[in-house]
């Protein structure tokens, strides 16, 4: 079920759950993740989902991380472009 905030589940409706067994490290990528975007671990699975199955190209996914990085790191790019 690919699922993001309000509305509608995409499979009509029905939820269906499933186990995600994820190693320490990966679990803290999650949760920072979630953290981040200010969200549930579940939510942020769900849109890390969503956003590989709408579509699994490379372009987007670069330009999506770049967005995220380029907003992180703001200060830090604007530091270094004074000088």
């Amino acid at each position: 079920m690919i699922f993001v905030g309000r509305g509608r589940p995409a499979n009509g409706g029905r939820a269906m759950a499933f186990t995600l067994r994820l190693d320490d490290a990966h679990d803290m990528a999650l949760a920072q993740a979630a953290k981040q975007l200010k969200v549930s671990k579940t939510a942020a699975a769900k849109q890390a989902i969503a956003a590989l199955a709408g579509n699994p190209g490379h372009p987007r996914l670069v330009r999506t991380a770049t967005k995220r990085i380029l907003e992180r790191d703001a200060q830090l790019l604007a530091r270094l472009d004074d000088r």
